[in-house]
């Protein structure tokens, strides 16, 4: 990707917004990356008073406006430090414009605003994503074993403070 990152903005989910948030992450590209995910999972997420679910908005999509994704912020739980960014997708239509680097800036700047620290875990295997969160500087805190509920394992990243290039 070349030139400017574009400009999105986030704001809280609607119930309305379900429909669009679960087409985007059932994607086949998208769901491979992701753990549980159902309608209720989303739900939960929007009446969690702990966690942030937030529809990313492509304000220079044609017509403006246009839900290209969306973002889960979860606070701390038991002895985290941090918030954790939870989930970030951008529809595959959307990709390739820098509206996921975009999505990533406005979340970890969100999650900074409520803590020091933002923390996620990825899949070993999505090299696209860890390079982009590479590159927005975060850096590898461990490495997570598989599991029954995640197979492949997980590395698990965290920035600290913002890096940008």
């Amino acid at each position: 990707m070349t030139g400017p990152v574009p400009e999105v903005v986030l704001r809280r989910t609607g119930a309305g917004d379900l429909d669009r948030v679960l087409e985007i992450e059932t994607a086949p590209d998208t769901a491979v990356w992701l753990g549980e995910s159902s309608r209720h999972w989303h739900a939960g997420a929007l009446e969690d008073p702990d966690r942030e679910h937030l529809v990313v908005v492509d304000r220079g999509a044609v017509g403006g406006g246009v839900v290209a994704g969306f973002v889960v912020l979860a606070a701390p739980r038991g002895t985290e430090y941090g918030v954790e960014l939870r989930r970030i997708v951008v529809a595959p239509e959307h990709r390739g414009r820098g509206l996921g680097r975009a999505a990533l800036r406005a979340a970890v700047d969100r999650a900074f605003a409520m803590a020091g620290r933002v923390w996620l875990d990825v899949k070993p295997g999505n090299t696209r994503a860890l390079a982009l969160y590479a590159s927005e500087g975060f850096v590898r805190e461990q490495e997570l074993p598989a599991s029954p509920g995640n197979p492949d394992g997980a590395v698990a990243l965290v920035i600290l403070a913002r890096h940008r290039g």
